[in-house]
């Protein structure tokens, strides 16, 4: 979690003071806290939980939520073209890509019928996506099954169960926790020869078959002019609208796709933004 601190107009120089909980939820209110204790200018959030529990905080200091999922069905906006309050950000649920992330995998795996999905239903923004990926998934003809990890020491007993049932795909929804146990998730799957996607590149460059999602980098990129608006008191926070993703990021790893004899599609390849040999 970031924060801005500045007055800009009289030439200061920027201050970023960093508050790092590193997937452990349980530290944010605390970090919010001292963030406004400190009587910062703007405070920078990533995801939907950091930005509840930062809005908690605080009615008055400005917050830019980075990355958010579902923000105004989780309350955390009022409208994406009137956010309310104190609070503007930039999302990065797209329903569509859910759809097709299952669709790559059916593609490459015609005969997947059985596909786990991994989240955490503690992270607000996340419980949007079962849903969307159940429906998706009925479409093309297979069966979700939900999995549920709240905290690092449930995985092992999920990965039990995932190969209790035999399912044959998984699908990981990414928040804090998830994204700090990237590697555990990946090394399952490969040690399993389970097919397996993600909104992010980074479980591909651990050794995940394919991701598509937002870009994050471009996302972060653009929170910057939302930063500078706040900073310069050029505009308010419910003046600048929260943008849906517009950049998606596609990665494939081949060398898992061979490992798991995937059928790659036509063109797929010459799509992808990142291709991992």
């Amino acid at each position: 979690m970031g924060c801005a601190n500045s007055d800009m107009s009289k030439g200061r120089t920027l201050e970023i003071v960093w508050r790092l909980a590193a997937g452990k939820r349980d530290l944010i209110p605390e970090m919010a806290a001292e963030l406004v204790r400190l009587n910062v200018d703007v405070i920078v959030a990533p995801n939907s939980t950091v930005a509840s529990m930062v809005k908690q905080a605080t009615g008055t200091i400005p917050i830019v939520a980075v990355a958010t999922h579902d923000g105004v069905g989780t309350g955390l906006y009022a409208s994406l073209a009137h956010p309310g309050g104190n609070i503007t950000g930039l999302e990065s649920l797209a329903p569509e890509l859910d759809v097709k992330r299952v669709q790559f995998l059916k593609e490459m795996f015609p005969k997947l019928s059985r596909l786990a999905v991994l989240y955490n239903p503690l992270d607000q923004g996340a419980n949007i996506h079962p849903t969307i990926i159940t429906a998706a998934a009925r479409t093309f003809g297979i069966k979700t099954e939900l999995f549920e990890v709240r905290s690092s020491s449930e995985f092992e007993a999920v990965f039990a169960t995932v190969l209790r049932n035999r399912t044959d795909g998984l699908l990981s929804v990414a928040d804090p926790l998830t994204l700090v146990e990237r590697k555990r998730i990946v090394d399952f799957c490969v040690e399993q020869k389970i097919p397996n996607a993600h909104e992010i590149r980074e479980y591909v460059q651990l050794g995940g078959l394919l991701s598509y999602g937002a870009s994050f980098y471009g996302i972060w990129h653009r929170s910057a002019y939302y930063i500078d608006k706040l900073l310069k008191g050029s505009a308010k926070t419910n003046g600048l609208p929260v943008e849906l993703p517009t950049v998606f990021d596609l990665a494939i790893n081949l060398k898992a796709a061979r490992l798991l004899d995937a059928r790659i599609p036509d063109g797929l390849v010459a799509t992808a933004d990142l291709v991992i040999e």
